[in-house]
């Protein structure tokens, strides 16, 4: 249903999941809370989906340490929706703890690293703090420069900003 973009539906089959699945089953309800998190923030539900997305974590939390290179994707995907309502400061914190948990990795995509960064400089920007921005967004340009198949949005964006913030 999320694929089909019938996010209501999609909504009402992972609550339903959601009622349904037993605290036992941790990694599950990290699957369900990750969705539902991902099916509010297209719906443009910032706060629901931060709620989601922070239980996800406290689930993940429960069984993995800090530093556990598998929570970076829920501090992305929590940065952004600080970034989307405007807390950037709270925002550069959960994109840099994702960024430190992906340096533990030692196969990840590079992309993942750069979309990070780029992530990063964009708030630092959005803040004025220009000379810092500008340090995440060549730093994005070498990860982008890694040898993989690259992301042309990713480096359209990265030349742009470089470009301003000279």
């Amino acid at each position: 249903m999320f694929k089909m973009n019938d996010l209501n539906k999609a909504k009402t089959i992972f609550e339903t999941l959601l009622e349904n699945t037993i605290d036992i089953n941790q990694k599950e309800l990290v699957s369900i809370h990750r969705m539902l998190g991902r099916i509010y923030q297209k719906m443009e539900d910032f706060a629901g989906a931060l709620s989601h997305y922070k239980e996800c974590m406290k689930t993940q939390l429960s069984y993995l340490s800090s530093n556990d290179p598998i929570l970076s994707p829920t501090f992305a995907s929590i940065g952004a929706i600080l970034e989307k309502l405007g807390n950037y400061n709270q925002a550069l914190e959960y994109l840099k703890h994702a960024v430190d948990n992906s340096h533990h990795v030692t196969k990840i995509d590079p992309s993942i690293i750069a979309f990070y960064c780029i992530s990063i400089g964009r708030m630092l920007h959005k803040q004025g703090k220009n000379v810092e921005a500008r340090k995440n967004f060549e730093l994005a340009l070498k990860f982008e420069e890694k040898p993989h198949v690259h992301n042309d949005n990713f480096l359209a964006e990265i030349h742009h900003y470089l470009a301003i913030l000279s």
